[in-house]
């Protein structure tokens, strides 16, 4: 699904043009109020739009991987997907894979997406887990107000039930922790 947000047009008991593949919604989210426009996709439209990208994920080309990871963040919540974006947050090959399929993830800024960048945090090498930490500081900690939403999200993913994933919330909600300069 796409969206654009528009001023909501007049229409005769709100419904969509005759043969229109557009439908109008209420937007709900934090702070946004109005109406959205929304292009609704056949399920074999999607499939067929997505092939190219989870093809492309195993390319051995990383830009293409790279490609591929910021376009399946889109549509992280298809199960086919996720796993795929499991696999590119974790790649082993480039981590500017890794980084720009996180950074698609948290520009989401759901619980979704940071949740699948914090479960490979837990998992990553030092390498990868540093790519990823920055990822977070590129899309999260641009202003106070970011820090905000992380924090946010994060506290909705402190009591997860898959312990790595809580574990590294919790980790962001901890108040940074000041040097020692007493101890020799």
């Amino acid at each position: 699904m796409t969206a654009t947000a528009q001023a909501r047009p007049r229409r005769s008991k709100g419904c969509p043009v005759a043969g229109s593949d557009h439908e109008w919604m209420r937007a709900e989210r934090a702070g946004e109020r109005g109406y959205v426009r929304v292009r609704t996709m056949p399920r074999f439209d999607m499939d067929d739009e997505l092939t190219p990208y989870l093809q492309g994920s195993t390319s051995a080309s990383w830009s293409v991987r790279a490609a591929s990871g910021r376009r399946l963040a889109a549509v992280a919540e298809i199960p086919e997907v996720a796993e795929v974006l499991r696999r590119l947050l974790l790649d082993g090959r480039d981590t500017f894979v890794t980084q720009e399929t996180a950074e698609a993830l948290l520009g989401r800024w759901d619980v979704l997406g940071l949740r699948m960048v914090l479960a490979a945090l837990a998992r990553a090498n030092d390498d990868t887990g540093e790519h990823l930490h920055a990822a977070i500081l590129n899309v999260c900690g641009q202003s106070a107000e970011d820090g905000e939403r992380l924090a946010a999200l994060c506290s909705a993913l402190a009591s997860d039930a898959d312990d790595a994933v809580s574990g590294e919330a919790r980790r962001i909600l901890e108040p940074p922790r000041s040097p020692d300069l007493h101890r020799p």
